[in-house]
């Protein structure tokens, strides 16, 4: 019976261990304590098959465009935004470029 008791107290120690974890972890990650600076995020990502995609990415004034594969990070080009269109609006899912889907081919 005393064997018993100490198994569940070893499995309530190892459950309440991880759950500590897993709750650190979350917090940690909510944090972003990666990027302090604020000099570099990622306005938009479109993923263009398995391991392939190309995001759009604002380095301190400038906004670009890149492809990311397994084997490289290449840039595509430099990106000019709509002049009504500021860069807090582009989380938003806005239209941010100057040609889009909204015009009309006349």
């Amino acid at each position: 019976m005393d064997n018993l008791l100490e198994l569940a107290k070893v499995i309530f120690a190892l459950v309440a261990v991880l759950g500590l974890f897993y709750l650190l972890m979350r917090f940690l990650k909510s944090k972003e304590l990666y990027n302090q600076t604020n000099q570099m995020r990622v306005l938009e990502k479109c993923y263009l098959g398995k391991d392939k995609l190309v995001c759009l990415i604002e380095v301190v004034d400038q906004v670009l465009l890149i492809s990311v594969t397994n084997q490289e990070i290449k840039l595509i080009k430099e990106v000019e935004l709509a002049d009504e269109v500021d860069l807090s609006q582009a989380k938003k899912g806005l239209n941010l470029f100057k040609k889009g889907k909204d015009e009309k081919n006349d």
